[in-house]
């Protein structure tokens, strides 16, 4: 008998490799042919005719396909054709695609295991079935009905793809001199690689061809002759993390050093080996992940399904900027990523200042509407938002079908879903990437990809469903699918780590394996296996069994511990709840005779000396040695000054520097409702369309409400206040805009009385000012501001009087203690000094004079009523504030520290208290 006639069986294909050099090094001479099941079976199957499949059922529809997504597909549409079943997916949407699932995990199941039943045995085994899933139905006539009969249907549907086609069939005619079957250890699973194995070497014997099976077993070994396994207990999931990590690199180290085989990672808890995996690679370990991951997880993934969200009519803004910020999103509109980054930036600032949660609240018709309400003026959203926002818009309205003209066939959705892929740029970076072209794949989106499954097509003609329903399906494909990158062959040492389950682990040479969370929940724990068939039915149809699994996994487990370097790892905790290492480690110390040992931390401690926290003292220029001039300007001073600002440098100097030379900004929360912020916004609105639109001289007091009431609707309409989303939280404000009204133009009638005239609104000035430091460096600054409003009063031949008024919606009280120390008082001194340089203001026959005649004067509102508040000697507060202005930062241009000197509410809840770290002062830093 020649060695290349001999079919020899592994039961990974990591193996492959492993065993050809093997027998290349042990024998020399021909190859046996190597094989796993799957390998041999595509390898029979290019030297067969292609013949012709069976005709389908019309009752069940297309048979099985083992493809999860195309399957559920199948009994949608096969049980949709019911009455009962389009009833009960109308009814209960959630119970009806629970159904589904389950009716394609138990086929799937009947399929697998008659894949291992020779084809003249398979007429027994279904009968087989149908007599257990009778017996099963007549012993139980209590709830559950509906589930037996769709069974019953699942075992038909299953028992229609038993055509002779099953690829797996030509291993049942191959004629090979011998067989010879390798498995890790003696339990197999029903419907594994394994068990299609062990049929095949069973009918080789019983036709008198030689059959071998070697059964991989674990064998006691004297404890001077090995290295006993090591037990490491940690107190929570980083430490097991960090743990598990240096135990890894120290073998890495090792395996380098010897030019060894790669180290092994088992992956009992992937979200642990997702933390583990990230600080061997931020450490420079090479790894190849053989578990994979699932699409829905991966970037790519994210990109369909948050696109899918940002293009529903009642979309958030949130989901808007999850697409967004996706990194898929590439329009030619925008040349750069830094332009695109920038308009994202934009947008979402705009959306948190002014609490916009639908990401189309802005679109009378929703995405892609040719209307919008974008507010105007100083509510105006940024020319990059806009341009995104517009966009954005542009490409949800190819999706805008799917919301809006019901059901459709599942192509007709997937076709208008790639369209909106390549609109926004995503559909070439998806091809360009691995994990990207998988989504592609596995959502059936491109022409190939649909074709390469004769059932497809048929099957996306002819289901319907709505943009909801694509999805949950779109959510489910991607939950179902796994993407899993090149893996390394077993024994090549190109990578340091191998992440592999504890099944693919078994028999391959590593260096050394490091198996983390073998706690009681993950290895060995007695999970029940899900689906509707299970228990005593279960092990009379033959199919997979909690006992079954557990005993193939402990097989695995104990073949694994009979490497020379293993070391495991369990945490004592799991949140709250306590841990104990899996009761698989004493089974395995009674089996062997063996005690594991304790596993050393790893970790190279690290002594970091405590060292106080002070004031930080942040200056504008470089720090310079005692003695030395200041240097360069590191920073520069901020380059417009308003009156926020300044009041920040007086409050906190520090906060000045993180809010307006750093421009670090606090982002706003989205959230729902209307705040006195909005109220202040929508009232400096109603004000200026009432006084620029208000005939001084001739308005009667009714006149003059009915005016401002009609102002205030308008704008209330302009800035989207009446609409669905904000019109609620509205409400109470505009519930006293008749008082409001009212009570203003009172007041409006006795300010009027005294002479003054309204001159101009929401004018902004810039007042530039030279500054130089003591190096001779010469700078300018613009004192900026918006002048809420500007008014009048002839003095016959002396100066034109002008008063400053600034509207106020906060506390009448607080108002009263400000102007109560007039040189506290920065904002309407601020504005008092900005008047002076005010187009409103200027003497047209001398541009150079600058008026003093100048009053300053807050107007609290509310539905109380009307207060003035009137500042006292405001100019002079002005002219103090100038000097002082200029002063503090000629100072800062001269390199004076800006430490955090914040006190009481200023610092109670500022947003850079984090930054300045008060909290953690040293205590005599604090005391100072």
């Amino acid at each position: 008998m020649s060695a290349r006639d001999v079919v020899v069986l592994l039961p990974v294909g990591a193996l492959l490799p492993v065993a050809r050099h093997a027998w290349a090094r042990a024998v020399g001479g021909w190859l046996p042919q190597i094989e796993t099941v799957p390998t041999l079976a595509q390898s029979l199957a290019w030297a067969q005719e292609p013949q012709a499949s069976s005709p389908m059922n019309a009752e069940l529809g297309p048979p099985p396909t083992l493809d999860v997504v195309l399957d559920r597909l199948l009994v949608t549409q096969a049980l949709g054709a019911q009455a009962w079943g389009r009833q009960w997916a109308q009814r209960d949407r959630r119970a009806f695609e629970h159904a589904v699932s389950q009716v394609v995990d138990c086929a799937h199941s009947w399929v697998r295991v008659a894949q291992a039943c020779p084809p003249p045995q398979r007429p027994a085994y279904w009968a087989k079935c149908r007599d257990a899933l009778n017996l099963a139905q007549a012993a139980n006539t209590g709830p559950g009905a509906r589930e037996r009969l769709l069974m019953a249907w699942a075992l038909e549907w299953a028992a229609s793809s038993d055509d002779g086609l099953w690829a797996t069939d030509a291993l049942f005619g191959h004629h090979a001199a011998a067989w010879v079957g390798v498995t890790a250890g003696e339990t197999v699973v029903p419907g594994s690689e394994s068990s299609v194995m062990l049929a095949v070497l069973k009918q080789a014997a019983l036709s008198g061809v030689p059959a071998l099976w070697m059964n991989a077993e674990a064998v006691a070994t004297p404890s001077g002759d090995v290295i006993v396994p090591a037990l490491a207990r940690c107190s929570d999931f980083e430490d097991e993390a960090q743990q598990t990590a240096a135990l890894v690199l120290t073998a890495v180290q090792d395996a380098r050093a010897s030019a060894g085989d790669p180290v092994a990672l088992i992956a009992l808890d992937r979200s642990l080996i997702r933390r583990v995996r990230a600080l061997l690679e931020g450490a420079g370990a090479t790894l190849s992940d053989e578990t994979g991951w699932k699409l829905s997880t991966t970037r790519a993934g994210a990109a369909v399904t948050r696109m899918l969200a940002a293009s529903q009519p009642r979309a958030s803004t949130d989901d808007l900027l999850d697409w967004l910020k996706s990194g898929w999103v590439k329009w030619a509109e925008f040349e750069s990523d830094f332009e695109m980054d920038e308009a994202v930036a934009a947008l979402e600032s705009w959306c948190r200042r002014h609490g916009l949660l639908a990401a189309w609240g802005l679109s009378e018709q929703g995405p892609g509407a040719t209307t919008d309400l974008l507010p105007q003026g100083r509510q105006a959203m940024p020319a990059p938002a806009q341009k995104l926002w517009a966009r954005a818009q542009q490409t949800a309205q190819l999706l805008a079908p799917l919301w809006t003209q019901g059901r459709a066939p599942l192509s007709t959705l997937l076709a208008q879903l790639a369209e909106a892929l390549k609109d926004c740029g995503a559909w070439q970076a998806l091809l360009d990437d691995v994990a990207g072209a998988s989504v592609l794949e596995a959502l059936r989106l491109s022409v190939e990809n649909g074709a390469a499954v004769p059932a497809w097509p048929m099957v996306a003609k002819d289901l319907r469903m709505d943009g909801h329903g694509l999805s949950r399906w779109v959510d489910q494909v991607l939950e179902e699918s796994s993407f899993r990158l090149e893996s390394a062959a077993a024994g090549d040492a190109k990578v340091d780590v191998v992440v592999t389950p504890l099944t693919r682990a078994v028999l391959r040479p590593f260096s050394a394996v490091v198996m983390p969370g073998t706690d009681e929940g993950q290895l060995g724990a007695s999970n029940r296996v899900p689906g509707w068939v299970h228990g005593a039915l279960a092990e009379q149809m033959g199919l997979p069994s909690k006992t079954t699994s557990r005993d193939a996994q402990w097989a695995s487990f104990a073949l694994l511990m009979a490497q020379p370097e293993v070391s495991c790892l369990c945490r004592e905790a799991n949140g709250r709840e306590p841990l104990e290492p899996s009761p698989w480690f004493e089974r395995w110390s009674l089996r062997t005779g063996l005690a594991l040992r304790d596993e050393k931390d790893m970790r190279l401690p690290q002594t970091v000396p405590a060292s106080p926290v002070f004031m930080p003292r942040p200056t504008l220029r470089s720090a310079a040695r005692p003695g030395e001039v200041p240097r360069n300007l590191k920073l520069p001073l901020p380059g417009q000054i308003t009156a926020t600002s300044y009041e920040s440098l007086r409050q906190c100097p520090y906060r000045f520097f993180a809010r307006h030379v750093l421009n670090l900004r606090q982002l706003d929360e989205l959230e729902e409702g209307v705040d006195r912020s909005d109220f202040g916004v929508w009232l400096h609105a109603v004000l200026q369309g009432f006084h620029t639109r208000r005939d001084q001289a001739t308005s009667a007091k009714h006149d003059d409400v009915a005016l401002w009431i009609s102002v205030a609707q308008e704008v209330t309409r302009a800035q989207g206040l009446d609409r669905d989303g904000r019109r609620p939280f509205f409400l109470p404000f505009a519930a006293t805009l008749g008082r409001l009204a009212e009570n203003y133009v009172a007041w409006l009638k006795g300010h009027e009385a005294q002479g003054w005239r309204f001159a101009k609104a929401e004018e902004v000035v810039q007042w530039p000012m030279a500054l130089r430091s003591e190096l001779g460096e010469d700078v300018a600054v613009t004192l900026h501001g918006q002048l809420d409003r500007l008014d009048r009063l002839e003095r016959g031949g002396e100066d034109t009087a002008w008063t400053v008024i600034d509207y106020k919606t906060g506390s009448l009280d607080a108002l009263k203690q400000k102007v109560k120390q007039p040189l506290e008082d920065t904002q309407l001194a601020f504005y008092a000094a900005l008047a002076q340089h005010a187009s409103a203001t200027a003497d047209l026959g001398d541009p150079m004079r600058v008026t003093s005649a100048i009053d300053g004067l807050y107007l609290q509102m509310d539905e109380k009523g009307v207060h003035p508040v009137e500042h006292p000697q405001v100019i002079e507060s002005a002219q103090a504030l100038v000097e002082g202005l200029r002063t503090d930062l000629t100072r800062l241009l001269d390199g004076a520290a800006m430490p955090a000197l914040g006190e009481g509410v200023a610092c109670d809840y500022c947003e850079m208290r984090g930054l300045c770290r008060r909290d953690h002062w040293s205590l005599t830093e604090s005391s100072r």
